[in-house]
């Protein structure tokens, strides 16, 4: 979507329901007069470079946008306050404190779930180098000579993980 393109209403209706609607059911809400396959490509288009900044520039970004807010608020006399309007910018605020906690919270799932994922990679890739060593040495190392060395390498690395897990 380019900076100097204006939004039609019809634009700006789709992006306000695609965040809790499928293309399917904005079609029905629109009583079907434009197909669910037209509505995704239509979004599509609109949000295809909506993705140009990163998670924690969005981020700054809204935190900017909510002290731009607070700071026009508390720039207008109390006599002249809007209530309705201060309620709807304060629940608007709130919601989207809340979807950044959602989405911080998914991150922090995905990476526990890469972490996780890294270490078995990391265990198996140790095994395999692990068991060529072993057949390579086969003749030069005894087989319980072996396994005690391995047994007292794994204990080691694991008390440094432990170290690197504490110190986190």
């Amino acid at each position: 979507m380019s900076e100097d393109m204006e939004l039609s209403e019809f634009d700006e209706k789709i992006l306000g329901m695609a965040d809790y609607m499928s293309p399917e059911q904005i079609s029905k809400k629109l009583g079907g007069a434009v197909s669910a396959a037209k509505i995704r490509l239509q979004l599509q288009r609109l949000l295809e470079d909506v993705d140009w900044i990163t998670e924690a520039q969005r981020e700054n970004l809204l935190f900017r946008r909510m002290h731009m807010i607070l700071a026009k608020l508390e720039r207008i006399p109390g006599s002249q306050w809007d209530l309705d309007n201060l309620k709807v910018q304060l629940a608007t605020l709130k919601e989207l404190g809340n979807r950044f906690d959602k989405r911080r919270q998914a991150n922090e799932v995905d990476l526990e779930r890469y972490d996780r994922n890294v270490a078995l990679e990391m265990a198996r890739v140790y095994d395999i180098a692990l068991s060529y060593v072993k057949g390579a040495l086969r003749s030069e190392v005894d087989a319980e000579r072996w396994d005690e060395v391995a047994r007292a390498a794994l204990e080691h690395a694991q008390g440094e993980l432990m170290k690197k897990a504490i110190e986190a």
